[in-house]
């Protein structure tokens, strides 16, 4: 038989000010959240301050993350340095040092960031982009006619 561990439920934080160092939580609600070294599976705040950190999804008016791993975040302002993000939208972003799968804003500096996409109306500094605008538009139209192609070829097989 094999052993079966148990997972002790993550707790969750609220309040006005909710500071973490070092804990797993499962959800934070604050008006602002200091977390220095910890994971969050949840947040929402209006100013976060994160170092160090691993936070899954984040909803926040402001941002600031160094040398932290963001899975999603939606913000106003992002200032994000030293730092790994899936997913950014924000009106406006600052990254500096950041490998980010996409990141669309209204207005974003940049500096040494590496992404797959980045979409915005005024771009400045130094991105590395996977995919630039003509690209991202012809694997959109190639992947919408793949897949019109492979249901059509599917239903005459039915």
């Amino acid at each position: 038989m094999s052993k079966r561990t148990e997972h002790k439920s993550l707790k969750n934080a609220r309040g006005r000010i909710v500071k973490l160092d070092g804990q797993p939580v499962g959800t934070v609600q604050a008006e602002e959240a200091n977390v220095q070294r910890a994971t969050v599976r949840q947040l929402r705040t209006d100013h976060l301050n994160s170092d160090g950190s691993a936070l899954a999804l984040v909803r926040a008016n402001e941002i600031q993350a160094a040398q932290s791993v963001v899975g999603a975040m939606a913000t106003g302002d992002a200032v994000v340095r030293n730092s790994a993000v899936a997913g950014t939208l924000a009106a406006n972003a600052s990254l500096e040092n950041v490998a980010a799968s996409w990141v669309v804003a209204g207005n974003i500096q940049a500096n040494r960031v590496l992404s797959l996409a980045v979409v915005g109306a005024n771009i400045q500094g130094n991105v590395r982009a996977l995919m630039g605008p003509r690209a991202a538009i012809a694997f959109a139209i190639t992947l919408g006619f793949s897949s019109l192609l492979a249901r059509l070829i599917g239903r005459l097989f039915r």
